[in-house]
């Protein structure tokens, strides 16, 4: 048998706050923008509800909901690139200088990326200097400056792009 009042019954699955919440919420809505709620986060702690480490984390999340790629990226002249050409020694001393974990490797022209070192595989060369460093590659990832930075975060972690493995 059919419900003689669907209607009824979709309202109330919609909405379950009690009258006195849509008054409440009527007489102090909530916030309407980032900015707003950032003050509100700043209040919250101000009344002891939410730590400070807390709101500076929720801040940040925040914040970085509206960045892209761009944002966070670091520019191409400023990036410590390895030559697929250079010798052992020398690509060392890069790794080791910089202390960074990951580097654009390139043949030729410092334009021409072929795909990523990670420190930690110079390791492998280490114990097989027979070993072709290009064997160490791992697949370059291009992303466009104008890319939210929330996207690129899930498709990393949707394609495990930045694992550490």
């Amino acid at each position: 048998m059919s419900d003689p009042h669907p209607a009824r019954h979709a309202h109330d699955k919609q909405d379950k706050r009690t009258f006195l919440q849509k008054v409440a919420e009527f007489i102090h809505p909530g916030p309407d923008s980032t900015a707003e709620l950032i003050e509100t986060l700043a209040d919250a702690e101000d009344n002891d509800v939410i730590g400070a480490e807390s709101r500076v984390m929720l801040e940040g999340v925040l914040r970085m909901a509206g960045l892209t790629a761009g944002d966070v990226m670091v520019a191409a002249p400023r990036m410590d690139r390895i030559n697929i050409d250079a010798p052992y020694d020398e690509i060392l001393h890069v790794v080791i200088d910089t202390a960074h974990s990951r580097f654009p490797v390139y043949e030729g022209d410092r334009e021409n990326i072929i795909g990523i070192l990670m420190a930690k595989d110079l390791l492998k060369l280490q114990r097989a200097p027979e070993l072709n460093p290009r064997a160490l590659l791992r697949p370059a990832v291009f992303v466009p400056e104008t890319k939210g930075l929330n996207d690129l975060l899930r498709e990393f972690r949707g394609n495990r792009n930045h694992r550490r493995s």
